[in-house]
């Protein structure tokens, strides 16, 4: 089977959606100020905020990390096949689908409070979550 993928194109559809996304963001933030007190316009707002986590563009975000993924273990696949080193493609892949997951299950948040409580972080590091993730990268 044959995939003709032209880049340009898939490169406006991702421009449309985030597009989308950010004008949502935009009137909800909008909304939010003009009727501070409808729960139900709140709902929406957290739903489509670009600044919350658990929402429709954190789902976004972490569908095209998942989507870079496979692209990239297609590739190292692909390497592979032609007897050249894929090692860094699958490192990547790997790295991809971990940022996937953990933008999917807020694994960044749930260490913020951790950290920053038992290390007592501020001021550089108070978004506690780089610190593993430093130690992740220079692994």
């Amino acid at each position: 089977m044959d995939y003709n993928i032209i880049p340009k194109k898939v490169l406006g559809i991702l421009f449309l959606i985030v597009l989308t996304l950010l004008i949502a963001n935009i009137m909800g933030l909008y909304f939010s100020f003009h009727y501070p007190s409808n729960t139900k316009i709140e709902k929406l707002v957290i739903l489509l905020d670009f600044d919350q986590e658990a929402n429709i563009p954190s789902f976004f975000s972490a569908l095209i990390l998942f989507i870079s993924s496979v692209i990239l273990f297609l590739i190292a696949s692909l390497t592979r096949r032609l007897k050249e080193p894929a090692l860094c493609w699958y490192g990547l892949s790997f790295v991809f689908a971990f940022l996937s997951i953990d933008e999917a299950a807020s694994i960044h948040e749930m260490t913020v409070r951790v950290l920053r409580d038992n290390l007592g972080l501020s001021g550089l590091f108070y978004f506690a979550w780089i610190v593993p993730y430093i130690f992740g990268l220079v692994w």
